[in-house]
Formats: structure tokens, C-alpha cells, sequence
């Protein structure tokens, strides 16, 4: 019996010693106490996907840790850039590093033309042409330089009869109810002047043949004071307005994607097939062919939330680039 105890005491005393002497014997690594900033590197963002509506790119990140000791990527948020235009935006979980190691992170970011567009079509609506062609001059690119031009010019022309024929079918309106004296004249001075240009091969196939001879019945019901025929005029006039201000949003959208082309072509995207419903078919392919080539730029920026056994930390990184070469 004395014997087993003195064992036990003897294994409890090895045990004790063992762990002052690997605990502190000099030379043992110290406890680490802080964390050293990841260093995050765009490394490419080559497209993995391009065709007429949409390219699908794949952005690879460089994240070395520094650290003598590895690190959990809690969150890893990213904005992606090319041609200066927002492509992409997202956040990446539990991303393991070991110790003093650079791992590689990639991503999938989808831009689609709409997208690319949508904020040139804004601006168009909230009356900033000049900004609109500020991205088609920037291009250097005659073909669509022109083109825009020849769009908003078609703009102006179609909004400017749509709101004409509004004003029509109001004052149809006015002389069926009796309300306005003056809005017979109104309508015969609108027919006078707009009625050949409606009847034009142009407009026909926009509105269907005989849109001006509509105008001119009007104004003729309203002299006549043919009320009954002036409420279906009234009608039919506001139809037809309404299918120009139709038209009219198809060429903001088609001008939009065209001054957009000058940063899609070099993203590399294909030429958008669904502009050939509203342009003439060659406009659109000799002003794309206009378009210099040109290597992409990109660039990220984001943060980084990370963990150890230290704590956890949160660093930013901006104004990473990357050229296609």
C-alpha cells in the first residue's frame, strides 16, 4: 500500500515538473498578443462569359497573412469595377489562412447591358442629355457619337408630336364638354401643321397609315360640332400619343445602350441584338465597328473582417487595379 502511494506522488510531482519546464524554459515561442493587417492584392478579371446581354467575370483577390499564427476571413466584402462602372458587389465567408500564407479568393460577378445602361436612361428622364452624350464622346468613336446625336434628335422630334397630339385629344375633349371656346381653333391650327407629317411613311409605320387624316377629322368634327365624333377622337388621338410616348422610352433605351456600348465593347461584350428593332440595320454595327479597341480597366475596394486566436479586426483596402493585357 505504501508502496502505490509513493508511485502516485512521484507521477503527480513528474507531472507538475514537466509543465513548469515546457511552460517556461527559455526560448519558447511567446503567446501572441496582436494581429498584423491582411494585405489584400487584385490579382485578374478576366470575363469567363461574354455575349450580347450580359458577361459573367471572374475576379481573383490575393489575402496574405502575415502572422505567425492562421486567421479566419469572417467577411470579406468587395466592390469590383470596370471601365469605372459598378460590375459587382458581395460578401465572402470562412475563408481559413495558415500562418504566414497567401491564399487565392475568387468571386463570379454578372453585368448585364440593362445595368449597364439603366443609369444613362435615369439621367435622360431627369433631362440630363449632355450627360448622355458626355459618354458617347468620350469614346472617340465617330459612329456612335453620331448615332447618339441622330437618336436624341428623334427624341426630340417624336416627344414633341406626342405632346401635340396630347394637347389634341385635351382639346377634342374641351369641345365635346363645351368648356373651352377657343379649343376648336387650337385643333385646326394642330391638324394644319401636323397632319402631312403623321401621314408620312415614317410615322405610319409607328402609329399605322392614316394618323394625320385621325388629326385632321377631328378638327373638322369640332367645327362641324359633332360631339359624339369627338369623343371617339379624343380617344384615338390620346391612343396615338400614347403609342409615341412608347416609342419615345424605346429610343431613350436604345440611345442609352448605345453611348453604354463605348464601355461595354471593351469589357467585352458582344453587339446587342435587341437595338436592331428601333435603328436602321446597319446604323448600329458601323458605329460599334467605330469603337477603338481598347484594354479594360478594373479596380476593388471593400473590407476585411478577420479572427484568431489573438481577437478579431477589420481592415479596408482600396484603389486595386488591374489592366487586361
Amino acid at each position: 500500500m505504501m508502496h502505490k502511494f509513493f508511485v502516485i506522488v512521484l507521477a503527480v510531482v513528474l507531472i507538475a515538473t514537466n509543465g513548469l519546464l515546457f511552460g517556461c524554459a527559455p526560448g519558447a515561442p511567446p503567446v501572441p498578443t496582436e494581429m498584423k493587417d491582411l494585405k489584400v492584392e487584385l490579382d485578374s478579371a478576366t470575363p469567363i462569359f461574354a455575349g450580347q446581354e450580359s458577361i459573367i467575370f471572374a475576379p481573383v483577390w490575393t489575402i496574405n497573412n502575415p502572422n505567425d499564427f492562421p486567421v479566419t476571413v469572417e467577411e470579406f466584402s468587395y466592390n469590383f469595377y470596370g471601365e469605372e462602372m459598378l460590375i459587382g458587389k458581395a460578401a465572402l465567408r470562412g475563408i481559413y489562412i495558415p500562418a504566414n500564407t497567401s491564399i487565392k479568393v475568387s468571386d463570379a460577378c454578372v453585368l448585364e447591358l440593362a445595368g449597364l445602361n439603366g443609369p444613362i436612361v435615369k439621367l435622360f428622364f431627369a433631362g440630363d442629355i449632355d450627360e448622355m452624350k458626355a459618354w458617347a464622346d468620350e469614346s472617340n468613336a465617330p459612329g456612335i457619337i453620331a448615332l447618339v446625336d441622330k437618336l436624341i434628335g428623334m427624341i426630340d422630334q417624336l416627344s414633341g408630336l406626342s405632346k401635340a397630339l396630347g394637347g389634341a385629344s385635351m382639346a377634342a375633349e374641351a369641345v365635346a364638354a363645351g368648356k373651352d371656346g377657343e379649343a376648336t381653333a387650337k385643333l385646326r391650327a394642330t391638324a394644319d401643321k401636323l397632319a402631312a407629317a403623321l401621314n408620312s411613311p415614317k410615322m405610319a409605320g409607328m402609329l399605322g397609315p392614316g394618323a394625320g387624316d385621325k388629326l385632321a377629322a377631328a378638327a373638322d368634327h369640332a367645327e362641324a360640332g359633332n360631339k359624339a365624333a369627338l369623343v371617339e377622337d379624343a380617344k384615338s388621338l390620346k391612343e396615338l400619343a400614347g403609342i409615341l410616348n412608347g416609342t419615345v422610352v424605346k429610343l431613350v433605351q436604345g440611345t442609352s445602350a448605345t453611348a453604354a456600348m463605348t464601355k461595354w465593347k471593351p469589357l467585352g461584350g458582344g453587339l446587342p441584338s435587341s437595338l436592331y428593332t428601333i435603328l436602321a440595320p446597319n446604323d448600329l454595327k458601323d458605329a460599334w465597328d467605330t469603337i477603338p479597341a481598347k484594354s479594360p480597366s478594373f479596380k476593388s475596394e471593400g473590407k476585411v473582417r478577420f479572427s484568431s486566436v489573438v481577437g478579431e479586426k477589420t481592415i479596408s483596402f482600396a484603389g486595386l487595379t488591374w489592366t487586361a493585357g
